[in-house]
């Protein structure tokens, strides 16, 4: 049976989200085939067991947290699909998202990253991209836009592994910006397509990551600033982030003289002071493990 479209869920800790969000794609309806990849990252909640209840399910377990880029990169090696469909966790499809994305992505000529329409649990329409950039959303219909959340994003297996696959420099955060940048340097667009439709819970799986998430997220942004961006933006960024890092740390020595927790953040703000001191913009392996 050929298979037109394959999923990737990348999972850690997720044990109560990859049950909702694999229900929610098995209650799709759709016209095409497509199988489920979900590559674990070393979990060491239930997720194992959850897992084993869906055995049509393809999974790849890591034996230690090679981060989102990497794990979604194994997952796309093993893609049976011509279509890959990066999926977070923390989203829950209606019966027709996959139908709707697809079917407009196939009427696209040199088709490149099509992204839905993202849902808060409230019903709210979920922000893409900056405060200034949201006049490009507010539309009915499919259109180009220079932004798309990576909670969701359907393309071409071969356009994907055609730019490099998502860069594994990237640990935890950025890397949809660095996709998104990436490809229209390639010179594909990017279509958002509202009809398309999911809920999007939201860093639900960071929030177990909270302090090395945020180390890993400013330096990916470092990374990102230093790839796409001219040597004196970069720079002057490097200026910003590095006065914004050393009020926090300042700010968390002081909150943990009376708060224990506040001692974590301040070792974080710490560490970021030295990456942006020494450059140090590719994390080391086994950085969450």
């Amino acid at each position: 049976m050929s298979v037109d479209l394959s999923i990737i869920i990348v999972n850690y800790n997720g044990e109560k989200l990859l049950k909702e969000c694999l229900g929610s794609i098995l209650s799709s309806q759709t016209e095409f085939n497509y199988e489920i990849i979900v590559v674990d990252n070393a979990s060491t909640d239930a997720s194992g067991p959850v897992l084993a209840e869906y055995p049509t399910v393809k999974t790849l377990m890591n034996h230690q947290n090679l981060g989102f880029s990497k794990a979604n990169n194994q997952g796309a090696k093993i893609a049976q699909g011509e279509w890959i469909f990066l999926l977070n966790n923390d989203t829950i499809l209606q019966p027709d998202t996959l139908q709707t994305l697809l079917s407009f992505a196939k009427t696209i000529p040199n088709p490149g990253l099509f992204g839905p329409k993202l849902r808060l649990p409230t019903g709210q329409v979920q922000r893409q991209g900056s405060a200034l950039s949201q006049a490009q959303y507010r539309t009915l219909k499919p259109k180009t836009v220079n932004f798309l959340v990576g909670a969701a994003l359907l393309l071409p297996k071969d356009v994907f592994w055609k730019v490099g696959g998502l860069d594994e420099n990237y640990v935890f955060y950025n890397e949809d910006v660095d996709l998104c940048k990436t490809l229209m340097k390639a010179g594909y667009s990017l279509y958002y397509v509202p009809q398309a439709q999911l809920i999007h819970i939201g860093g639900a799986s960071s929030r177990t990551l909270r302090p090395k998430a945020l180390l890993e997220g400013f330096r990916g942004g470092l990374y990102l600033v230093k790839k796409h961006y001219p040597a004196p933006v970069f720079q002057g960024y490097r200026v910003v982030v590095g006065l914004w890092c050393l009020s926090q740390w300042m700010w968390h020595v002081l909150l943990g003289l009376g708060v224990p927790s506040a001692k974590d953040y301040a070792q974080t703000y710490k560490t970021l002071l030295r990456i942006i001191l020494t450059n140090e913009l590719v994390a080391p392996e086994g950085r969450f493990t």
